[in-house]
């Protein structure tokens, strides 16, 4: 999805780190797309509607207009702005010769008008890429297709010229009009529904995953027709935000073409569909953003606007997840968010405690926590209530050894060594292959079959009177084996009263019973190495983990179950503190991809590597994924982006950070980038002035 998406994009203050400089603010302007074969480029002459409506659409237009089509000429200029009228056709198909004199058009003129007259409060631009005798099979197919090559093309340039000329465009819908050329072959039209939901897909992925999509029924003349029609319409039929118009009732000047009445009825249908169906701009706008979470990011009302005039172009998404509220007390630091998904449904856990460090960050209270969980079913638009997982723990097992977890009376309640409780540092979340969710933090081991609607806790696991071991800080992970059960990955981390003492190992703790009993089982390393980002890969554990040495760099380890780890050093090296990252593998591009925190200058940058290129640790830097305002640790602290979500449905990768003060308050936000990891680059890299 979101690969040039709309939903909130911080492009250009956050996510470029440039902030457009313009004498005036740019115009809002609604952009509606129109794309197909030749009933979209349009065969109707001008000259033969009405007098009545040949005068209306005479008069000058306030809709704008671009188009990409290229030979034969039209009587309006390709690839330039220009006001809304006839001639952007042509009849080329018909008598084999192009006549401008006719003015040729097709729907965009009906559309123009009619949005123009229902959504009369915002400016409309369309930009339209047409082709006659063009199958979606083959010309339109996503990535491949010469049409679809030229519809990005045409609408990043249509884009790009409104942004220079200070607009701020917004994508709102697309019209598809096309279907007829493959109604000729019938490898085509069984393929049809199917290539139409990839094709709505791939534009979704370039331009925003709630765009909404108006397909134009094929004039009916066959059987091979009524099929393509089935085809439309069963698509529509499979997705909310996709619409189906019948043509049914329309006139044609020829066997296949609408005549020029029914282009301009064709278009005013569109238009009732798409002004009815327009995105919910309070989902897309940074205005609704309250106080608390524009100040944890650091961001005035200036800055806001300036981001939300880059939506349009989508590409990320930020948004607020679960912001401290002023009843909150000290315990107000909501930090160190990680994710997992099953089915549908993001999982988040994060802490509530007082601060970074406890110098200046108030005293633990009932209310600490490390383990609140919040869900969303739609991608990350809306979350549940948070949900503390003390609540379904024992009231002993909840205070075992005090109100402050094991792991960190050190930092937060130093007069008290006692050596109860669980020997767990950090935390860890994953899905297992059934679907259940399973979490480990300082508070235990957690476990839910309903995609974290309930819990339950394991009493005794990873109990100091059940782990006869030291604590074990560990990564963000947890890993569902097929073979060997749960893996959870860290390091020795010292005990009570020796916070922080870190071993030159690789910890193993496994499960077989789903999380009930846990066994460890260490494997020298070499260095330091902490909170260990983990991903199964063809049967093989690759980790990316912090070295604790001087805290400069990233290495890479390789495991495989009953074998020694390897170690390899990267070039993802800071001058100084490194943090946790999240990392995966691509779906859209085949390669790995870590998210990693700058935080010295406080930046998150995406960083990607070819598998077969995994042994020289040589990563390209891709693009810079976020800029916070402020000097980090003195009034500002964040990020560790660690166990982000793939969303290979939407096409997206959700990234949860936190951000705010070291010393409270702090909250969680999500980052939706797309998994079109090469376009998001190219636009971010293009806007950026650093």
């Amino acid at each position: 999805m979101l690969s040039r998406l709309v939903a909130l994009s911080m492009c250009v203050f956050f996510l470029s780190g440039a902030v457009r400089a313009a004498d005036d603010d740019p115009t809002p302007i609604d952009v509606y797309i129109l794309a197909g074969q030749s009933n979209a480029d349009g065969r109707a002459d001008f000259h033969t509607l009405p007098e009545s409506q040949q005068q209306q659409f005479n008069q000058p237009s306030n809709v704008m207009f671009y188009h990409g089509a290229g030979r034969p000429p039209r009587a309006v200029p390709a690839h330039q702005w220009t006001t809304l009228r006839p001639g952007s056709g042509t009849n080329l198909d018909i008598n084999h010769r192009a006549d401008p004199a006719q003015l040729n058009f097709g729907p965009e003129v009906g559309l123009g008008q009619a949005l123009a007259e229902r959504i009369a409060n915002r400016r409309i631009a369309i930009i339209k890429c047409t082709q006659g005798g063009t199958s979606l099979a083959e010309q339109w197919s996503p990535k491949q297709g010469p049409m679809w090559r030229h519809l990005t093309e045409t609408i990043d340039a249509g884009l790009k010229a409104l942004r220079k000329n200070n607009h701020q465009p917004r994508l709102i819908g697309m019209v598809w009009s096309q279907g007829e050329k493959d109604s000729q072959s019938q490898a085509h039209t069984d393929a049809y529904q199917r290539n139409l939901s990839q094709f709505i897909a791939a534009v979704r992925s370039e331009y925003g995953q709630h765009l909404p999509f108006v397909i134009t029924a094929i004039p009916d003349s066959d059987a091979m027709d009524q099929r393509v029609i089935e085809a439309q319409r069963a698509v529509s039929n499979q997705d909310a935000q996709t619409h189906f118009v019948a043509t049914d009732d329309l006139t044609l000047k020829d066997v296949v073409h609408f005549d020029a009445v029914s282009q301009v009825e064709l278009g005013r249908r569109c238009a009732e569909v798409l002004a009815a169906n327009r995105p919910n701009e309070s989902q897309n706008e940074t205005a609704h953003w309250p106080p608390l979470a524009r100040r944890l990011l650091g961001i005035d009302d200036g800055q806001l606007a300036k981001l939300s005039r880059e939506q349009s172009h989508g590409l990320l998404d930020i948004a607020p997840v679960h912001m401290p509220s002023d009843a909150t007390g000290d315990c107000n630091h909501y930090g160190w968010p990680i994710a997992t998904m099953t089915g549908d449904t993001i999982v988040v856990m994060h802490r509530r405690i007082p601060g970074h460090n406890r110098k200046g960050a108030g005293a633990p209270d009932e209310s600490m926590s490390y383990g609140i969980v919040l869900r969303s079913e739609d991608g990350g638009q809306n979350w549940s209530e948070p949900y503390d997982l003390r609540d379904c723990m024992k009231p002993a097992d909840r205070t075992r050894g005090g109100l402050v977890p094991l792991s960190h009376r050190k930092k937060f309640d130093p007069d008290n060594m006692s050596p109860k409780g669980y020997k767990i540092h950090l935390h860890a979340i994953g899905s297992t292959r059934d679907g259940a969710v399973v979490a480990v933090n300082n508070h235990g081991v957690f476990r839910s079959e309903d995609a974290g609607r309930t819990w339950r806790h394991f009493s005794t696991a990873l109990r100091d009177d059940t782990f006869p071991h030291e604590m074990v800080n560990i990564g963000p992970t947890v890993v569902d084996d097929p073979e060997q059960g749960l893996f959870v990955f860290g390091n020795w981390f010292g005990e009570v009263d020796t916070y922080h003492k870190l071993s030159k190992d690789l910890v193993v703790l496994n499960s077989k019973d789903g999380g009930a009993t846990w066994k460890a089982t260490d494997h020298p390393v070499g260095f330091p190495q902490y909170e260990p980002a983990v991903l199964r890969h063809e049967g093989k554990y690759l980790f990316v983990t912090r070295d604790q040495t001087k805290v400069k760099a990233h290495k890479q380890m390789i495991w495989t179950p009953g074998g020694k780890p390897r170690v390899l050093d990267t070039n993802l090296v800071n001058p100084r503190g490194v943090d946790t990252i999240a990392f995966s593998l691509n779906p859209v591009t085949g390669r790995f991809e870590v998210v990693r925190s700058e935080r010295y200058h406080m930046q998150l940058w995406v960083w990607s590597i070819a598998p077969e290129d995994w042994a020289s640790g040589q990563w390209r830097r891709e693009y810079r994924l976020l800029k916070r305002p402020g000097r980090f640790y003195a009034d500002a602290d964040g990020f560790h982006p660690a166990a982000a979500v793939i969303d290979a449905k939407r096409g997206v990768q959700h990234v949860f950070i936190y951000a705010g003060h070291p010393n409270g308050p702090a909250g969680v936000f999500r980052i939706t980038r797309s998994l079109n990891t090469p376009a998001v680059a190219k636009y971010i890299n293009s806007e950026s002035t650093e």
